[in-house]
């Protein structure tokens, strides 16, 4: 038997007098874990900047694909050729529209400081049950109530954003991620509550990949994004792909090999993710499958098929669909930060999300340099994203 939401339950085994005491896939994945090497060797001054424009090229182009996609989230592929042509140049899209940020990167940015305060008192990137009790749930909290009340006062804010007007502003939240949070119980990977499975669950994860932690390897990253997708979240294919993409961005930010590829740092990390997780959650096998095939066809797609390849991927609004077409387009335009956006946004599914990821991984991938200026101008709040990026780079959590 398998619940809706993916798990398997565990059956003791018995004999004719007592129950044989077994260990729980939760604990194997734990024991894993810890038994890394918990300290990393020290960067060279080289290195640390290249990190840091990597970890301001993720949270910059998540913030830009955010803003591209955001004015297209209602349209259809056929309304977006309608309005700006059959292959519209992303500078054609982002001039007529308007300058605005979505849930996506008030949230990202949520997750960024709740990281932050976390190191403050001392906690760490290894330690997920703190971090998101504590810290994230309360961080999300606070988000919802001024979503709900923007002319709130409130007397002790845990977060500096919560006084940030913009951050206010009511941007299209997902359903599902408000309804997770009306109901005020934050659910577990091991103890889900509901079974949601949307995209919001992994587009505000990126902070937990780029937060500078020297006893944080991608497993462990991986595991905390899984943690904090599942507060809200309840479905294996909502918080596996969080934990999936926490992998990548953390491969590509401080990667623990000489990668030649970003084709390669996924595959590794579909591998990795698949042997951690698919003993306890078996629908981790069908979510690596499906990545891994998005590799084989970015490779065999022709620019002409481009179009209603991404249509085709990005249509379902669930997480494994949102992420196999960032996935699609950061491969297909590894090299061009505006091709692989005008892709992102042009089909009938959540447009900001898909370009979000798509800009988090790219810009994980080349750094901020890669990132045109004439987009960055356009962004709102570039200086607290600025901000935020070279915390994230500089805490020691």
């Amino acid at each position: 038997m398998t619940y809706l939401c993916g798990i398997t339950p565990m059956r003791l085994p018995m004999n004719s007098t007592t129950y044989a005491p077994i260990r729980s896939p939760h604990c194997e994945i734990r024991d894993q874990l810890l038994a890394y090497p918990r300290q990393r060797p020290s960067l060279s001054p080289q290195k640390n900047a290249e990190v840091s424009t990597r970890i301001r090229g993720c949270l910059l182009g998540g913030a830009v694909g955010d803003m591209a996609g955001y004015p297209l989230l209602f349209m259809t592929q056929a309304e977006i050729a309608a309005a700006y042509g059959e292959r519209p140049a992303f500078s054609k899209i982002l001039k007529t529209n308007r300058e605005e940020i979505s849930s996506i990167t008030q949230l990202t940015l949520y997750t960024a400081e709740s990281l932050l305060n976390a190191r403050r008192e001392g906690n760490r990137l290894t330690q997920p049950e703190t971090i998101c009790d504590r810290h994230v749930w309360q961080a999300y909290g606070e988000w919802y109530r001024l979503q709900l009340h923007p002319r709130l006062r409130l007397e002790d804010p845990r977060c500096t954003l919560s006084t940030n007007p913009a951050l206010r502003a009511w941007r299209t939240p997902d359903t599902d991620f408000l309804t997770a949070l009306r109901d005020g119980r934050p659910g577990r990977l091991f103890c889900p509550f509901n079974d949601f499975r949307s995209g919001s669950a992994l587009t505000h994860i990126a902070p937990v990949a780029l937060a500078t932690d020297a006893a944080a390897r991608p497993d462990d990253r991986a595991f905390l994004a899984a943690e904090i997708a599942a507060l809200t979240h309840g479905h294996v294919l909502g918080v596996m792909p969080a934990a999936l993409l926490a992998y990548v961005l953390s491969e590509l930010v401080r990667p623990e090999k000489n990668w030649l590829t970003m084709r390669e740092i996924i595959r590794h990390s579909c591998l990795k993710i698949r042997e951690k997780y698919e003993r306890a959650f078996p629908l981790t096998a069908h979510l690596t499958e499906k990545i891994l095939w998005v590799t084989r066809l970015a490779e065999t797609t022709s620019e002409a098929e481009v179009a209603s390849t991404v249509n085709r991927l990005a249509t379902g609004p669930t997480a494994e669909d949102i992420l196999a077409a960032a996935v699609f387009c950061s491969l297909k335009y590894t090299h061009s930060f505006e091709q692989a956006l005008a892709a992102a946004v042009f089909h009938d599914g959540n447009s900001a999300a898909v370009a979000a990821i798509t800009g988090q991984l790219l810009g994980a991938r080349l750094g901020s340099s890669a990132i045109p200026p004439q987009l960055l101008s356009r962004l709102p709040l570039l200086p607290l994203i600025y901000e935020m990026a070279g915390r994230l780079a500089q805490s020691e959590i």
